[in-house]
């Protein structure tokens, strides 16, 4: 065996937070996850993958947002025609299914 080896680093209180607010979260997901879900969310929160896992938060609220919007667009369209002159039945039920898949 070879010798034991610590390394001390000092922190940013911003990364101390963080770190206390995924602890807590993480001890209350212990009694409704398995072990082994909690070992896969500690390794993608872990150090290395903190900052992947923060992007891809506000990739998937940003992703989130355009697609309300979108939908939103979409319904305030539709809404107040009285006729669906110039819009063939396909491209609606087309464009429904796809609203749909999103939405879900």
């Amino acid at each position: 065996r070879g010798p034991l080896k610590i390394q001390l680093s000092i922190i940013s209180p911003l990364r101390h937070v963080i770190h206390r607010q995924l602890e807590m979260a993480l001890s209350m997901a212990e009694s409704f996850l398995s072990p082994s879900e909690l070992d896969e969310i500690r390794h993608l929160i872990s150090d290395e993958y903190l900052y992947r896992f923060i992007l891809t938060q506000i990739i998937t609220y940003v992703h989130l947002y355009l697609d309300y919007m979108a939908f939103r667009g979409e319904i305030g369209f539709y809404v107040g025609k009285k006729s669906m002159g110039g819009i063939s039945m396909s491209s609606v039920l087309a464009r429904f299914f796809c609203d749909l898949i999103i939405f879900l």
